[in-house]
């Protein structure tokens, strides 16, 4: 399954809808960049950008829901969620995020920290509404 977004990437999905590839198309200058996932249990669980790789972790008792960290990051960089993962993402090897959450189990701050910032740094508060 392929679906293009933007004019420029291409993204690659395989039969359980999880997408596999990523295809960005620069054009100044002109190259093309690579995202390639590995999957296990619902989970991107690896990466290759480019040539270089790493691994996700995730919060192996909590489902991934609105708001976490990686959805915000895709819907900010590509204007989609690019990933859809059964748990909620906790990080890789440079960073490590928390969460806070309401009684009904709706985040409602996102924090960020890694290895340059030990300390959790917050990096989005969510408010809601009910009309």
């Amino acid at each position: 399954i392929s679906r293009k977004i933007n004019g420029y990437d291409s993204m690659y999905y395989d039969g359980h809808k999880e997408l596999i590839r990523l295809t960005h198309r620069y054009t100044q200058p002109e190259y093309t960049w690579e995202e390639s996932y590995d999957w296990n249990n619902g989970d991107a669980v690896s990466y290759n950008y480019g040539g270089s790789t790493g691994t996700y972790t995730y919060y192996a008792d909590k489902q991934a829901t609105q708001g976490d960290l990686a959805e915000i990051s895709d819907l900010l960089i590509y204007g989609v969620v690019t990933k859809h993962c059964k748990h909620l993402y906790e990080g890789n090897k440079n960073q490590t995020v928390t969460y806070d959450f309401d009684k009904d189990g709706k985040i409602t701050a996102v924090y960020n920290s890694g290895p340059a910032s030990p300390t959790p740094q917050l990096t989005y508060s969510y408010t809601y509404t009910c009309y």
